[in-house]
């Protein structure tokens, strides 16, 4: 991970209304206010699936699986449609 950068330190790069977190096994997304720098391991954040975590910014944290329902909810809030496994999840599959 590349630290330190004039960007990084000043306004942290936010492309869309969330940003990922890691947190309890999983990486989640949050609408919270970002630190420069990145949610500090610690800090509690607001998820997309609805709770209240702890932050785990370590560098084997970003390899955890992705939360599927913080997953859907980005998406929705990034303009994209739902992957296929969201969407056969939520219906059962019918159609």
């Amino acid at each position: 991970m590349v630290t330190g950068a004039y960007w990084e330190d000043t306004m942290p790069y936010r492309p869309h209304p969330f940003s990922w977190v890691p947190a309890v096994g999983q990486r989640h997304a949050s609408t919270d206010a970002k630190p420069a720098g990145g949610y500090p391991t610690g800090m509690t954040v607001q998820t997309l699936c609805g709770h209240q975590l702890i932050a785990d910014n370590t560098e084997t944290a970003w390899l955890w699986e992705t939360c599927p329902e913080c997953n859907a909810a980005a998406r929705v809030l990034a303009g994209l449609p739902p992957v296929l496994g969201d969407a056969v999840a939520k219906t059962g599959g019918a159609s």
